[in-house]
């Protein structure tokens, strides 16, 4: 639990810092040169997030970038490292990249709004049984699997990069350990920066 603490932390003080620089650009960005200044959104092409939901209610830590390609696709990857081997996660670490389809974009930000997604998934963890009478997890069993999916959901951009996403999603395991689940689940409530 220290450790999920020290990177709630850490993410909290690197959030901080980047509003603070944030700050610091609009208030001297009358004074800087031309290619010294921000970016618009819609040239911003890399994204980094945090989901807020894992990281706040199953003591895991899922950090995703995403490349946005055109207005509409992007690609990109997520890592997730689970701190708490109870039941709650069946997963202790999970590898996924994903393709993205964004509809309905605005054309003045760019892969942003309603969106579609196709994701592998490559995940090692322990399948567990949990014994609701006396209160036990009566075996543990290692696995590694992979999996495809799909999600949809939700992306909302600010005009200074940050972002906001509501997705959810399923799909099916390959078979490759029979200790694994069958189904995947992928979503959350992600929090990022568009850079």
């Amino acid at each position: 639990m220290k450790t999920l603490f020290k990177i709630a932390l850490s993410v909290l003080l690197l959030i901080s810092v980047i509003t603070v620089q944030s700050q610091e650009a609009k208030l001297t960005k009358s004074e800087a040169p031309e290619k010294q200044q921000r970016k618009p959104i819609k040239q911003r092409k890399n994204e980094l997030k945090i989901d807020a939901f894992d990281l706040s209610f199953l003591s895991a830590l899922d950090l995703s970038y995403e490349r946005i390609t055109r207005n509409e696709f992007s690609y990109g990857f997520s890592v997730l490292v689970n701190f708490d081997n109870t039941i709650a996660y069946n997963e202790d670490f999970a590898f996924t990249p994903f393709f993205r389809m964004y509809f309905f974009s605005d054309e003045s930000y760019g892969a942003k709004g309603f969106f579609a997604e196709l994701f592998g998934k490559f995940a090692a963890g322990t399948q567990r049984e949990f014994n609701f009478l006396f209160d036990t997890t009566d075996f543990k069993q290692h696995y590694f699997e992979a999996g495809l999916g799909i999600v949809v959901g939700h992306k909302w951009v600010h005009d200074n990069g940050f972002t906001v996403e509501l997705s959810l999603g399923g799909g099916r395991s390959l078979g490759f350990s029979e200790n694994s689940p069958q189904q995947l689940y992928r979503g959350g409530i992600s929090m990022g920066y568009r850079f």
